[in-house]
């Protein structure tokens, strides 16, 4: 979705987009329609959660972001759109009226809406663009082969900021990683050039066997410094500060990479890429060494990154062991389970689905007064049933059917109870007045919620089967 798409001169924000997809796709709805596709959306967005309990690290850290980032949006797009309205949270009729005024869409007698040529237009074009991006995102991005080509690049621009850093700065650290980024850079070409060919063993035994010569390595220059130390002749880590931040940069890199190259071995049951993402964290854990390293040195302590770096090496030694089993087995044609190897997301996605359901409820109860288990349980059923959601179906992340409301309700409810965000009398469901702050805050955010190309990137990654 375009950020220049203008309604009248004045921006589009990423309801009116949304809006004007679902009216597109499914040519009359009615503000009930479009309310419950606004919801249904809104809940798939899992890093805009708030059930923080639930949480990993990395999902907080998301969730914290993205929330700067729509108030930043927030604050922009009013000032652009010269809105000082107060917020209204999840109202589809009140959005569909601007898209009435600016000539985009009608509202029927019977009270539905539809666009108009021009809005019909401007539809197609968003969602063409999205596809597009779609698209854009299997093949460049999610694909084996693209995998395997982009850690190539990313490799190489960590080797020249290493290097060029240690060239500049003199620091034989640097240089000593900007060289061990280089040989990455080699080997990772070497996989994708296996992968193109389709030697995917021999790829594999590659990644392998430089993590052998990783562990070896990071051992042995752990050992050196240990016994160097001990002599009292250790050369104190030089601009310290630089390594620092040079590898800090380089951590962020390796986590992304990690994340990234899990997720495609995983879901293509590639083990090759998962090798891979099992050197990547490696290079988190050897990363973090070195910062370790670096900051004990300012103080006058040099052996603290060599102690750190024996259990490092032990670590990649015995991943090295573990994926070495997995390529034998898999060369004389046993299934390759690759179940031990977790995801950055995968964990949490059954929770994801979970808050989708809770999310819905919250709204179920506040906006459509269904307050009875038996009216939450069909509601649900018939909510998460095949539909078009806009962005979700262009991205083929649209809601699971096969999944047992009834079985399942109380293990739904519980958490909101938890949380106290609902509370029941026995017959029905009520909203307690944290529910409803808790249901406003989320909804409000999507008036201005427009979904970037990394919003898109990163829903496909974190979609685990």
């Amino acid at each position: 979705m375009n950020k220049n798409s203008k309604l009248k001169d004045k921006p589009l924000i990423g309801y009116d987009k949304f809006l004007l997809m679902a009216l597109y796709k499914e040519n009359p709805l009615s503000v009930m329609d479009l309310n419950d596709k606004t919801v249904i959306f809104i809940s798939k967005i899992w890093y805009q959660q708030w059930h923080e309990n639930n949480k990993s690290s990395l999902e907080t850290t998301f969730t914290y972001l993205s929330r700067l980032r729509y108030s930043i949006y927030e604050v922009y797009y009013k000032e652009r759109r010269n809105d000082s309205s107060k917020e209204v949270g999840i109202d589809a009729g009140l959005e569909c009226e601007t898209l009435v005024k600016n000539g985009l869409a009608i509202c029927n007698p019977n009270g539905t809406y539809e666009l108009t040529d021009k809005g019909n237009k401007k539809a197609s074009e968003l969602i063409k663009r999205m596809e597009k991006r779609s698209s854009l995102i299997e093949k460049d991005l999610l694909e084996t082969s693209s995998a395997a080509r982009n850690t190539i690049f990313i490799n190489f621009f960590l080797a020249i900021m290493k290097l060029s850093s240690g060239l500049v700065t003199g620091s034989v650290g640097l240089i000593a990683d900007g060289a061990d980024a280089t040989t990455d850079t080699i080997s990772a070409f070497l996989v994708w050039l296996g992968l193109k060919i389709h030697r995917e063993f021999l790829s594999t035994v590659l990644v392998i066997f430089m993590l052998f010569v990783a562990a070896f390595s990071v051992g042995s220059e752990a050992l050196r410094r240990i016994i160097v130390a001990l002599t009292g002749t250790l050369t104190p880590i030089s601009h310290a500060y630089l390594v620092m931040a040079v590898e800090f940069i380089a951590i962020l890199t390796a986590i992304f990479l990690f994340i990234y190259q899990r997720h495609i071995g995983r879901e293509r049951n590639n083990l090759t890429i998962v090798s891979q993402s099992v050197d990547s964290k490696n290079h988190i854990m050897i990363g973090s060494a070195v910062i370790l390293g670096a900051v004990f040195s300012i103080y006058g302590v040099y052996y603290v990154d060599a102690i750190v770096g024996i259990f490092i090496s032990l670590g990649i030694l015995r991943d090295a062991i573990g994926l070495s089993r997995e390529a034998i087995s898999s060369y004389q044609g046993d299934d390759t389970d690759l179940s031990q190897y977790k995801t950055a997301f995968g964990d949490y996605m059954k929770l994801n689905h979970y808050e989708s359901f809770q999310f819905w409820i919250l709204f179920a109860i506040h906006r459509k007064d269904i307050k009875t288990k038996e009216g939450l349980i069909k509601s649900l059923e018939n909510a998460f049933k095949a539909r078009y959601i806009p962005v979700l179906s262009e991205l083929k992340l649209t809601p699971h059917e096969e999944f047992n409301y009834r079985q399942n309700f109380s293990e739904i409810v519980s958490p909101l109870m938890d949380l106290e965000l609902i509370r029941t009398n026995e017959t029905e469901y009520l909203l307690t007045e944290k529910g409803v702050k808790h249901f406003n805050r989320i909804s409000h955010d999507f008036e201005y919620y427009d979904v970037k190309f990394s919003d898109s990137f990163l829903l496909k990654l974190s979609d685990e089967n």
